[in-house]
């Protein structure tokens, strides 16, 4: 695949329904057989500006005060999936730790989708916010729930709004994911690697502090601060699930070398859909990855 054809393919991708999770695959993995990192950042970039140019251009005139909550929340997963892929290829050469490159890659998406949340605290983010509840209200109707449809646009509101860092920071970390555990899946020395990641301790407290400000927001009773802290701390806990699979991928690997981070990947992905086992296996991994700054796992 030439670069030229993966730019295409990208931007075409990014126009599908569920295109925007895995629209910089094509340009990343062409990025491993580019000599210079340069210059596959910027092919990168300059794809990221076309799926931005080919989202906001023909829709800007019909933008809405009401609809403009959800289109900034697609261009909120827009730049997070590109930014996320963009940066983790530019540290490639100053870092080999994948999680050390996912957590520098992450921050800006963590600033982007606090600013998004804050945005719906203020008085146009909260019209924007109607807009986005009446969207599910008229999507989920009482004939298909079987309940109060006004309850249920309520709750999916407070959902939007508690888990847009994480399903950010989710939606840039797919690519990186795949590409990488599939590039290197014969590569004894990154499987070896990915087997032995662990977040720096001092990130601990970054944790801890992130779940102060949660605390603290609800007891000055600001629903802005609680909900950045509340999605920062879950957005942050994130890195520390990547922990804990790589402590399942060490586990798994001491009985069969040859099992790949790649497959333990996809099964977690197959996993999440499935109702209650997903949460416990996020769980699992997120208690896990705090655990091992004071318990031997591996």
């Amino acid at each position: 695949m030439t670069v030229v054809t993966s730019l295409v393919l990208s931007v075409v991708l990014s126009r599908l329904s569920l295109g925007v999770l895995v629209y910089p695959i094509p340009l990343m993995l062409v990025s491993y057989r580019m000599e210079k990192t340069l210059h596959a950042v910027l092919v990168q970039a300059l794809a990221l500006v076309a799926v931005l140019a080919w989202r906001i251009i023909p829709e800007a005139n019909l933008i809405t005060a009401e609809a403009l909550g959800l289109f900034l929340m697609g261009l909120l997963f827009i730049l997070s999936t590109g930014l996320t892929s963009l940066i983790y290829t530019a540290l490639r050469e100053y870092s080999s730790s994948m999680l050390r490159k996912m957590v520098l890659a992450s921050v800006p998406v963590m600033v982007l989708g606090s600013a998004y949340v804050a945005w719906l605290g203020t008085a146009s983010g909260i019209v924007a916010a109607e807009g986005i509840r009446n969207v599910f209200a008229a999507v989920f109707t009482e004939e298909i729930l079987g309940f109060d449809t006004a309850m249920f646009a309520d709750v999916a509101l407070l959902i939007v709004k508690l888990v847009a860092v994480p399903f950010s920071m989710i939606f840039g970390a797919i690519p990186v994911l795949v590409s990488e555990s599939g590039v290197n899946r014969f590569n004894s020395e990154w499987q070896a690697g990915f087997a032995s990641m662990m977040m720096p301790p001092v990130f601990f407290w970054v944790f801890c502090g992130l779940l102060a400000l949660s605390v603290v927001g609800y007891a000055v009773k600001s629903e802005t601060v609680t909900l950045i802290g509340i999605n920062l701390l879950a957005g942050f806990g994130l890195h520390y699930m990547l922990n804990g699979l790589s402590v399942a991928h060490s586990w798994v690997r001491r009985r069969n070398q040859g099992f790949g981070a790649s497959t333990l990947i996809y099964m977690l992905f197959f996993i999440s859909f499935i109702p209650f086992l997903g949460g416990v296996v996020w769980l699992a991994l997120l208690v896990t990855g705090l655990l091992e700054r004071w318990v031997r796992m591996r």
